[in-house]
């Protein structure tokens, strides 16, 4: 009798503990449910963000994120786009919204555990946690009224023979992660105007041109992209990247 007590009290507890799990389990997804808002967004993936005609610069829209309480103004012929691989656009402007504490694996640098060392330095003032594959020097803090963060520009991706031509800002506010990117997708249109910092892939990985003495081949067409020495196009992608960016705004 005395071990079919005892059986019957382990069946009873064994329950409750099961029971109780079963509960703290089925609330901790729904608080993680709710919580989780990550938008990698166009307008139309986003029914709390709107495109408005801009008041403060003429012929320029506005984005506004209700969800995540900011807003920016950018030229009404840039177009905003989910990062899907659909974009067709010579100049396109990304937007991603999430909160901190949902960030999943992400790669380049995206992920949950560099979000907190990036955002714990850069509230002491250093910029340089890295983050996708910017230029030597690039990292710099931005000067936002609410907010926190830095900006960088990445002019290839993984190797020396993928070119790209990418400008990123990746901010905090308070529990919340937002990063904004302008990216010149025509990229033989940058690169034809500036020859003389490309040459033919030696390797023959690519039939494309590649940078020239990379990595300082990317360092220099840098220095030179900031002061104004490069062509047109690349200015006209770079200028409007810091136009977009000085009109950012939280409520």
């Amino acid at each position: 009798m005395t071990n079919l007590n005892s059986k019957v009290s382990w069946t009873i507890f064994i329950i409750f503990i099961l029971l109780i799990l079963s509960i703290t389990g089925y609330y901790l997804y729904k608080y993680f449910q709710d919580t989780k808002k990550t938008s990698q967004a166009t307008v139309a993936a986003t029914p709390t963000s709107i495109i408005t005609t801009s008041s403060e610069i003429t012929g320029w829209n506005t984005y506004t994120s209700k969800d995540y309480g900011f807003s920016f103004n950018y030229p009404k012929d840039i177009v905003v786009f989910e990062d899907d691989g659909t974009n067709t656009k010579s100049i396109s402007l990304s937007i991603s919204t999430e909160k901190i504490a949902t960030i999943g694996f992400q790669p380049n640098g995206y992920d949950y555990d560099n979000a907190i060392v990036d955002k714990a330095a850069i509230e002491k003032g250093d910029p340089s946690t890295r983050i996708s594959w910017p230029v030597e020097g690039s990292n710099k803090l931005l000067n936002i009224s609410g907010a926190i963060g830095k900006e960088f520009t990445a002019l290839m991706v993984y190797d020396t023979t993928d070119v790209g031509f990418d400008r990123t800002a990746v901010i905090y506010h308070g529990d919340d992660r937002i990063i904004i990117g302008l990216d010149y997708n025509d990229i033989d249109k940058i690169v034809q105007e500036n020859l003389s910092y490309f040459m033919k892939d030696e390797y023959g990985v690519t039939n494309s041109l590649v940078w020239k003495n990379n990595p300082d081949g990317t360092k220099k067409f840098y220095n030179d992209l900031v002061v104004g020495k490069t062509g047109p196009i690349s200015q006209s992608w770079y200028k409007t990247f810091d136009e977009i960016i000085a009109t950012l705004k939280f409520n």
